[in-house]
């Protein structure tokens, strides 16, 4: 093999590779992206309901008192 054709399939093998490393990064950013997405759906609820709970214990302990 001469070496302009061991240059080119070096540098098809590195393309090869950057690809398939793009490619894992891209379907992991996916996942964390989906992750992130449910997590605020249920968490910004759950976070102003316990706000409000605690705002009405405090009035609560205030009228006791």
């Amino acid at each position: 093999m001469s070496i302009g054709k061991k240059l080119w399939v070096g540098f098809g093998v590195l393309v090869a590779v950057i690809f398939v490393i793009v490619l894992v990064v891209a379907l992991n950013i996916r996942g964390i992206q989906s992750s992130v997405i449910s997590l605020v759906e249920r968490e910004e609820p759950a976070s102003a309901a316990s706000y409000e709970m605690e705002i009405n214990t405090y009035e609560t302990g205030i009228a006791v008192r």
